[in-house]
């Protein structure tokens, strides 16, 4: 059994060579087992960009879409990994040496962890301010007394980089015990602190931020999924789940994703040449 499962979804995002080319070295030192998820994208394109990047042992999901669900992509990627701990990771960030190993020291079935800090490949220019950083956060109070707490955004102002809520590194039975991702939320936005939220809202998991990574910049475009811009689609999943949360519901998609696609999604593997396997 690998140390770790990396789980990247993907969809026709060149960057996934660069990102697999220069984090093939933190994976391999760690013995990680890497899987991507192929949500609505080409598939040659992705074969071809995995061999380029020397990465012969990646794995990958079909998932038979039209269009992109990151958190569909998720639930059914963290089904089909084999290791206890689990890290998400978006398909354009390249890690820096040292955090893999950390994090997985920290990990436990209390705590869970994720990026402090993701800078710009492409760096912003420096704002002159008194201020090093900014956070926001949000509390829930049930109607039990119980009190959920979550931080939804930290900026660093000397370089505009930013909290990195979706890189995430947890137990596989905690991601599942709170239902994993909400594939009912799409595009762009707020899925992420949805995760966090009910991390603590279910399980009441300590979350510990730390480590760098940078993110290969890119325009707001690629934000834009099925014409919603990531703006209009942060507050239409905010909305969905505040709705959500109002019924006491806490609980991700992961059981009905995994009963809906089962037969229908097929996996990759190098030890069988390359021949595509039912998902199950």
């Amino acid at each position: 059994m690998p140390a770790l499962s990396v789980i990247i979804p993907w969809s026709n995002r060149p960057e996934i060579e660069i990102t697999l080319a220069n984090n093939r070295a933190i994976f391999d030192a760690i013995g990680a087992e890497v899987l991507i998820v192929n949500c609505g994208g080409d598939r040659s394109m992705l074969a071809a960009a995995i061999q380029r990047s020397g990465n012969e042992k990646v794995r990958w999901l079909e998932i038979p879409v039209a269009r992109f669900n990151k958190c569909l992509a998720l639930n059914l990627g963290a089904h089909s990994i084999s290791s206890d701990v689990m890290f998400t990771l978006d398909s354009d960030v390249i890690l820096h040496p040292g955090f893999l190993e950390t994090a997985l020291s920290r990990v436990s079935n209390e705590v869970y962890v994720s990026l402090q800090r993701v800078i710009e490949s492409d760096p912003r220019p420096p704002v002159k301010s008194f201020l090093v950083s900014m956070a926001q956060t949000t509390e829930l109070i049930t109607r039990e007394g119980k009190a959920v707490r979550f931080e939804n955004q930290r900026l660093y102002f000397e370089d505009g980089s930013e909290a990195g809520p979706g890189l995430v590194m947890i137990q596989t039975r905690n991601f599942r015990a709170v239902g994993g991702m909400n594939s009912q939320l799409i595009g762009w936005g707020y899925e992420d602190l949805d995760f966090h939220l009910r991390l603590n809202a279910v399980l009441g998991l300590s979350h510990s931020r730390f480590g760098e990574a940078t993110h290969l910049t890119h325009g707001d475009e690629k934000r834009m999924l099925h014409g919603t811009t990531q703006a209009a689609s942060q507050r239409l999943n905010m909305t969905s789940c505040y709705e959500k949360y109002a019924r006491g519901d806490f609980m991700g998609t992961f059981a009905l994703d995994v009963q809906r696609w089962a037969g229908l999604v097929k996996v990759q593997d190098p030890s069988t040449d390359g021949a595509l396997k039912a998902f199950g």
